[in-house]
């Protein structure tokens, strides 16, 4: 149960998933003997993708939203996590793929960029997060004087 509770809140940080509460995961039991089958597949994300602040413009914006979930700050929901690579960040779409998707589902293509520029800050911390690197609202403070830090991406999160 530990690796899937680490994968829900590392999927939610990546999607920006502000209302992961303790209400919003569940299990799957048999129902003849009630016993205990698996954990529930994710479901209501419904205020994920910058739904609450689709204007955060930079890695220190995106990571300062505040969820209603199992914790307030994404940061320490982080800190929960045992297994950082318990994801597979190859398998994630690309900043592109997201861009497009929004697109193709009807979304005008400048809140589709803003929505994957998000998506991308948090696809970057993740790989960070995964390294070892603390991700927090402090540590993106203190690299305000990188400018890849606020407004762009490093080499691995943007096929464009």
């Amino acid at each position: 149960m530990n690796d899937f509770i680490d994968a829900m809140i590392l999927t939610d940080f990546l999607i920006t998933n502000t209302d992961r509460h303790w209400e919003n995961f569940g299990v799957l039991r048999n129902p003849d003997t009630l016993e205990f089958e698996s954990m529930a597949p994710l479901f209501d994300s419904g205020t994920s993708m910058l739904c609450r602040d689709p204007y955060a413009d930079n890695r220190l914006a995106v990571i300062k939203i505040e969820t209603h979930g199992i914790e307030r700050l994404q940061e320490d929901q982080l800190e929960l996590v045992h297994k950082p690579d318990i994801i597979d960040l190859s398998l994630a779409p690309s900043v592109k793929e997201v861009k497009d998707f929004y697109i193709r589902c009807g979304v005008n293509e400048t809140h589709a960029e803003q929505i994957s520029n998000g998506y991308g800050f948090k696809l970057d911390m993740l790989h960070e997060f995964q390294q070892g690197l603390r991700v927090s609202i402090a540590s993106e403070f203190a690299s305000l004087g990188d400018p890849r830090r606020l407004g762009g991406y490093s080499d691995h999160s943007i096929s464009r």
